[in-house]
């Protein structure tokens, strides 16, 4: 779980090195500006959700939900 604006690196920047080093770990990004993230970047780099701020709890629980069950390794 990371901000898209922190000092340094954004979080777009950060997503592509963490898939550069462990591909399959899962990625949650918040932001609270819209026109930063779209469906299709999110797409393209990878990440797994992303929630726009301010975050409510029951929004981040069903965005972590979500992406710890499409990562679940399949049955059998």
């Amino acid at each position: 779980i990371t901000d898209m604006t922190m000092p340094g690196l954004t979080g777009e920047e950060l997503a592509v090195e963490l898939r550069r080093v462990r591909p399959g770990i899962p990625i949650l990004i918040c932001t609270g500006y819209s026109e930063q993230l779209t469906d299709e970047k999110v797409a393209a780099l990878g990440i797994d959700a992303f929630l726009m701020k301010p975050v409510g709890q029951a929004d981040l629980a069903a965005a972590l939900r979500g992406i710890l069950d499409r990562r679940k390794p399949p049955a059998g």
